[in-house]
């Protein structure tokens, strides 16, 4: 057998060994990793609605939206305080994962956070930050939210652009308008 093939057949064992190996911690690790995104969410939700002992979802092909309330689900004492929405938006340097929470009647924006995002440090990273997420507490859901550049009014349910990332700022804000509609519509026929 000449060098060549010797590497060849020596490259081809490496490969399927570390194919193995690489399937093999997959499976190991796949329902860990479950649970811990299961976990990263109930922290989230009871991070964006204060008070959220329990959750249901309601069914829809369309978007992922949670009923929360204040007690476990089989107490009859339970009080809805508000919904959970998975929504997503395109933003400059990729997909933003958000998780809005919204008041049990739909009228207004309780807060939001970024789950996921791939947006440039120091600019479009700064979605993340709790100076441009408090801008959105209390706005309507009713009516459109506007981004402007410069400062907003929260009677007119404006909020202001972060400065360099308008983009990242205008995405968030479009997945936001989208998904109030969108949401209380699949959670008015699941009713």
């Amino acid at each position: 057998m000449n060098i060549s093939t010797k590497m060849i057949v020596a490259l081809t064992i490496v490969s399927i060994i570390a194919g193995f190996a690489l399937a093999f911690a997959y499976e190991y690790f796949k329902v860990k990793i479950a649970d811990n995104a299961v976990k990263a969410l109930n922290e989230s939700i009871g991070a964006v609605i204060p008070g959220a002992i329990s959750k249901e979802l309601i069914p829809s092909d369309q978007m992922t939206i949670y009923k929360v309330y204040d007690k476990e689900l089989n107490d009859p004492a339970k009080q809805l305080l508000g919904y959970a929405i998975v929504t997503y938006a395109s933003g400059y340097q990729g997909s933003i994962k958000i998780l809005v929470s919204v008041t049990p009647d739909f009228s207004k924006i309780i807060t939001f956070r970024v789950l996921e995002h791939s947006e440039t440090p120091g600019l479009g990273g700064n979605i993340v930050n709790p100076d441009f997420i408090n801008q959105y507490e209390g706005l309507s859901c009713d009516k459109q939210i506007i981004v402007i550049k410069g400062p907003s009014k929260k009677e007119n349910n404006e909020i202001s652009a972060i400065s360099g990332a308008t983009i990242s700022s205008r995405a968030v804000t479009k997945a936001l308008n989208e998904s109030f509609q969108k949401a209380k519509a699949i959670v008015t026929a699941n009713e």
